[in-house]
C-alpha cells in the first residue's frame, strides 16, 4: 500500500532544534544559505582560490529537518528544501555582508579585527 500522506498533520512533525532557532531568527528575511560545495576553484602559482557555492533567497519555513527557501531566477521561483544537517552557515543579507565577507583568511589581518571585537564588548 502506498501512504499519501493525507493523515499527517504538519503539527505532528517536530521541528530541528537548529531550523527552529534559525526559523526563529531569519524567517521572512533574504538569506544566504551555505552548504560547504565549492563552485569554482582557481589555481594560481602559490595558492588555490575557492569560490563558495550558495543558495540565496527568502527563509519561507521550517519542516523537521528541513529549511524552505524561496528562490527567484529571472521571474520564476522554486521552493528550495535545504536540509538542515548539510548547512554549514547562513547569512541575514540585510547587512551587506555575504558569505564571501564571513569567511576570512586565518591570519588576514586579525590583530586588528580582535582588536576592534575586544572594544565592541
Amino acid at each position: 500500500m502506498i501512504e499519501t500522506g493525507d493523515d499527517i498533520h504538519m503539527e505532528d512533525i517536530k521541528l530541528h532544534p537548529y531550523a527552529a532557532a534559525v526559523i526563529v531568527h531569519l524567517k521572512d528575511q533574504l538569506v544566504e544559505v551555505y552548504s560547504g560545495d565549492v563552485k569554482t576553484t582557481t589555481k594560481f602559482a602559490e595558492q588555490d582560490i575557492e569560490q563558495k557555492n550558495v543558495i540565496r533567497g527568502k527563509l519561507v519555513a521550517a519542516v523537521g529537518d528541513s529549511l524552505i527557501v524561496l528562490v527567484e531566477k529571472k521571474g520564476r521561483f522554486a521552493k528550495v528544501f535545504l536540509n538542515v544537517w548539510s548547512v554549514r552557515s547562513i547569512v541575514a543579507l540585510e547587512e551587506k555582508l555575504y558569505i564571501k565577507d564571513i569567511y576570512e583568511e586565518e591570519y588576514d589581518g586579525f590583530a586588528e579585527k580582535f582588536n576592534y571585537m575586544q572594544s565592541l564588548k
